[in-house]
Protein backbone atom coordinates (compact mmCIF):
# COMPACT_ATOMS: atom_id res chain seq x y z
CA UNK A 1 0.00 0.00 0.00
CA UNK A 2 1.53 3.58 -0.38
CA UNK A 3 3.16 2.37 -3.77
CA UNK A 4 3.71 4.20 -6.65
CA UNK A 5 4.83 3.51 -10.01
CA UNK A 6 8.42 5.71 -11.49
CA UNK A 7 8.79 5.61 -14.56
CA UNK A 8 7.32 2.33 -16.22
CA UNK A 9 8.76 -0.50 -14.50
CA UNK A 10 9.94 0.95 -10.94
CA UNK A 11 7.83 0.99 -7.92
CA UNK A 12 8.83 3.12 -4.68
CA UNK A 13 6.97 3.56 -1.64
CA UNK A 14 6.62 7.34 -0.47
CA UNK A 15 7.17 6.51 3.54
CA UNK A 16 10.57 4.15 2.58
CA UNK A 17 13.26 4.45 4.86
CA UNK A 18 17.21 3.99 3.74
CA UNK A 19 19.10 3.01 6.61
CA UNK A 20 22.84 1.25 6.13
CA UNK A 21 23.55 -1.00 9.08
CA UNK A 22 27.39 -0.87 9.18
CA UNK A 23 28.21 2.98 9.49
CA UNK A 24 25.29 4.28 9.60
CA UNK A 25 23.30 1.84 12.05
CA UNK A 26 22.08 4.78 14.95
CA UNK A 27 20.92 6.91 11.11
CA UNK A 28 17.77 6.89 9.82
CA UNK A 29 16.33 9.56 7.66
CA UNK A 30 13.29 9.51 6.24
CA UNK A 31 12.23 12.21 3.38
CA UNK A 32 8.98 12.16 2.46
CA UNK A 33 8.14 12.87 -1.35
CA UNK A 34 5.74 16.20 -1.00
CA UNK A 35 5.43 16.36 -5.02
CA UNK A 36 6.10 15.04 -8.42
CA UNK A 37 6.62 16.29 -11.92
CA UNK A 38 4.72 14.04 -14.07
CA UNK A 39 4.25 13.84 -17.81
CA UNK A 40 1.59 12.32 -20.11
CA UNK A 41 2.69 10.21 -22.87
CA UNK A 42 1.97 7.11 -24.80
CA UNK A 43 3.08 3.51 -23.69
CA UNK A 44 6.27 2.18 -24.98
CA UNK A 45 8.76 4.86 -22.92
CA UNK A 46 10.86 5.56 -25.80
CA UNK A 47 12.76 8.64 -26.18
CA UNK A 48 10.88 9.62 -28.90
CA UNK A 49 7.59 9.60 -26.52
CA UNK A 50 8.80 10.66 -23.25
CA UNK A 51 10.11 13.95 -25.73
CA UNK A 52 6.76 14.63 -26.39
CA UNK A 53 5.53 14.55 -23.07
CA UNK A 54 7.74 17.03 -21.53
CA UNK A 55 5.59 19.36 -23.00
CA UNK A 56 2.93 18.44 -21.28
CA UNK A 57 4.32 18.27 -17.68
CA UNK A 58 2.78 19.27 -14.68
CA UNK A 59 3.99 19.08 -10.73
CA UNK A 60 1.60 17.73 -8.50
CA UNK A 61 1.47 16.32 -4.37
CA UNK A 62 1.79 12.66 -4.46
CA UNK A 63 -1.57 12.11 -3.21
CA UNK A 64 -2.46 13.29 -6.81
CA UNK A 65 -0.90 11.41 -8.99
CA UNK A 66 -3.51 9.33 -11.18
CA UNK A 67 -3.67 6.06 -11.12
CA UNK A 68 -4.62 5.44 -14.52
CA UNK A 69 -1.38 4.89 -16.51
CA UNK A 70 -1.47 7.74 -18.54
CA UNK A 71 0.37 10.07 -16.32
CA UNK A 72 4.34 8.72 -15.33
CA UNK A 73 6.56 9.98 -12.49
CA UNK A 74 9.48 11.54 -14.15
CA UNK A 75 11.01 13.71 -11.53
CA UNK A 76 10.89 14.78 -8.27
CA UNK A 77 8.42 17.83 -7.66
CA UNK A 78 9.75 21.75 -6.50
CA UNK A 79 8.53 20.88 -2.62
CA UNK A 80 10.57 17.58 -2.33
CA UNK A 81 13.70 18.73 -3.51
CA UNK A 82 13.47 22.05 -1.39
CA UNK A 83 12.97 19.19 1.85
CA UNK A 84 15.86 17.69 0.03
CA UNK A 85 18.06 20.60 0.34
CA UNK A 86 17.18 21.17 4.65
CA UNK A 87 17.79 17.50 5.16
CA UNK A 88 21.14 17.96 3.24
CA UNK A 89 22.00 21.14 5.29
CA UNK A 90 21.04 19.44 8.75
CA UNK A 91 22.92 16.46 7.68
CA UNK A 92 27.10 15.68 8.22
CA UNK A 93 26.88 12.90 5.30
CA UNK A 94 24.63 12.21 2.23
CA UNK A 95 25.01 8.37 0.60
CA UNK A 96 23.54 8.98 -2.61
CA UNK A 97 22.28 6.15 -5.10
CA UNK A 98 19.99 7.07 -7.99
CA UNK A 99 18.97 10.13 -9.60
CA UNK A 100 15.87 11.44 -8.78
CA UNK A 101 14.17 11.51 -12.15
CA UNK A 102 14.63 10.83 -16.01
CA UNK A 103 17.90 13.44 -15.42
CA UNK A 104 18.75 12.26 -19.36
CA UNK A 105 15.91 14.53 -20.92
CA UNK A 106 14.85 17.79 -19.67
CA UNK A 107 12.70 19.44 -18.17
CA UNK A 108 12.63 15.52 -15.89
CA UNK A 109 16.40 16.69 -15.12
CA UNK A 110 15.82 19.19 -12.60
CA UNK A 111 15.57 17.86 -9.37
CA UNK A 112 18.48 15.78 -9.61
CA UNK A 113 20.65 19.02 -10.92
CA UNK A 114 19.24 21.03 -7.74
CA UNK A 115 20.00 18.51 -5.50
CA UNK A 116 23.33 17.59 -6.53
CA UNK A 117 24.57 21.19 -6.76
CA UNK A 118 22.74 21.56 -2.93
CA UNK A 119 25.16 18.89 -1.93
CA UNK A 120 28.02 20.13 -3.84
CA UNK A 121 28.06 23.52 -2.14
CA UNK A 122 27.94 21.95 1.11
CA UNK A 123 30.84 19.67 0.64
CA UNK A 124 32.54 23.10 -0.96
CA UNK A 125 31.86 24.76 2.19
CA UNK A 126 33.26 22.01 4.73
CA UNK A 127 29.48 21.47 5.71
CA UNK A 128 29.33 17.67 4.46
CA UNK A 129 30.48 14.82 3.53
CA UNK A 130 28.91 13.66 -0.09
CA UNK A 131 29.46 9.98 -1.23
CA UNK A 132 27.88 8.78 -4.93
CA UNK A 133 27.87 5.50 -6.22
CA UNK A 134 26.02 4.04 -9.04
CA UNK A 135 26.58 4.35 -13.00
CA UNK A 136 23.48 6.51 -13.41
CA UNK A 137 24.40 8.88 -9.95
CA UNK A 138 27.99 9.03 -11.62
CA UNK A 139 26.41 10.63 -14.78
CA UNK A 140 23.77 12.28 -13.29
CA UNK A 141 26.34 14.75 -11.00
CA UNK A 142 28.55 15.40 -14.32
CA UNK A 143 25.14 16.14 -16.12
CA UNK A 144 25.20 18.56 -13.08
CA UNK A 145 28.50 19.36 -13.20
CA UNK A 146 29.60 18.42 -9.84
CA UNK A 147 30.78 15.25 -9.49
CA UNK A 148 34.05 16.52 -8.87
CA UNK A 149 33.10 18.54 -6.19
CA UNK A 150 31.76 15.33 -4.37
CA UNK A 151 33.99 13.99 -1.68
CA UNK A 152 33.76 10.45 -3.17
CA UNK A 153 32.16 8.95 -5.96
CA UNK A 154 32.44 4.97 -7.52
CA UNK A 155 30.65 3.62 -10.20
CA UNK A 156 29.77 0.84 -8.10
CA UNK A 157 25.72 1.11 -7.78
CA UNK A 158 24.13 -2.50 -6.04
CA UNK A 159 27.87 -3.83 -4.69
CA UNK A 160 27.96 -0.23 -3.45
CA UNK A 161 25.17 -0.40 -0.79
CA UNK A 162 25.89 -3.78 -0.05
CA UNK A 163 29.41 -2.81 0.93
CA UNK A 164 27.93 0.19 3.14
CA UNK A 165 25.46 -2.42 4.63
CA UNK A 166 28.36 -4.51 5.91
CA UNK A 167 27.93 -7.61 3.44
CA UNK A 168 30.80 -9.50 2.38
CA UNK A 169 31.65 -8.79 -1.59
CA UNK A 170 32.62 -12.05 -3.39
CA UNK A 171 35.27 -10.58 -5.00
CA UNK A 172 36.88 -8.07 -2.16
CA UNK A 173 36.97 -11.59 -0.28
CA UNK A 174 38.71 -13.33 -3.25
CA UNK A 175 41.26 -10.53 -3.14
CA UNK A 176 41.35 -10.87 0.67
CA UNK A 177 41.73 -14.47 0.83
CA UNK A 178 44.12 -14.42 -2.00
CA UNK A 179 46.88 -11.62 -0.14
CA UNK A 180 46.52 -13.89 2.82
CA UNK A 181 48.87 -16.60 1.33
Amino acid sequence: EGERAVGRERRVNPRSTCSCRRSCSRIRVTVFSLGFLLGKGGSGGDDLRLRACSAATRSVKAVEVAGDGCERILDAGPKTVERLRRAMANSKTLVWNGPLGVFEMPPFDRGTVEAARAAADLVKAGKLVAVAGGGDTVAALHHAGCAEDFTFVSTAGGAFLEWMEGKILPGVAALSKQSQR
